[in-house]
């Protein structure tokens, strides 16, 4: 797994910013006369479900590569749901090459991005990497420490092992348990105190 933050240079539309997908399994359907078709459930669907997949050429200082967002992994990047943008379009007209201004707004944006060396993909010299979770801002910034090697361009070299994403060491305070005994017996009283001690 790796983490790399970058920015969003570019929004490809060859291949849509959405799909028509079957509700169970999340793959791409086929019109048929009066419905869709799944062929991997090899089942008709009558209400097929709209779903994000969008394509951005990402960018840091060291390269560029385009990572693959799908559904409620775009959702976090545009922060919008797919259904605002698509209520006016009809079923099976999938993948508009017309970007909504909600989605042309991201361009710029810098975020963190975890991908998975087993999500890479190339077709036609172009490297892909489907992006599997979207770090928040906040969390980029205080809690993960991204080190030099957290890069495009390691991201696209798999063959240099995943860098390391180190977490700050929180310090831990020494404390002291005080038991309790009961008056009336022997027995040690379950209400347990904890003191916190001076280093």
């Amino acid at each position: 797994v790796y983490h790399c933050a970058a920015t969003v240079d570019d929004i490809l539309v060859k291949n849509g910013w959405y799909y028509v997908s079957c509700p169970d399994c999340r793959k791409t359907v086929s019109p048929t006369e009066t419905n869709f078709r799944c062929d991997h459930c090899k089942v008709d669907i009558e209400y097929p479900k709209t779903r994000f997949r969008l394509e951005l050429q990402v960018k840091d200082r060291t390269d560029t590569a385009i990572f693959v967002l799908f559904d409620e992994i775009a959702e976090q990047v545009v922060h919008v749901k797919l259904g605002d943008l698509t209520s006016n379009l009809e079923n099976g007209n999938e993948g508009s090459s017309e970007l909504p201004e909600q989605l042309l707004n991201i361009i710029g944006t810098t975020h963190v991005f975890q991908v998975r060396m087993s999500s890479y993909f190339e077709s036609r010299g172009r490297r892909s990497f489907t992006a599997n979770k979207i770090l928040k801002p906040t969390v980029k910034v205080v809690n993960i420490v991204l080190e030099p090697e957290d890069t495009v361009a390691n991201v696209c070299s798999p063959s240099s092992g995943p860098p390391a994403v180190k977490t700050p060491i929180l310090a831990r305070k020494r404390r002291r348990l005080i038991l309790h005994s009961s008056p009336d017996s022997a027995d040690v009283d379950q209400k347990d105190i904890v003191e916190d001690l001076d280093d």
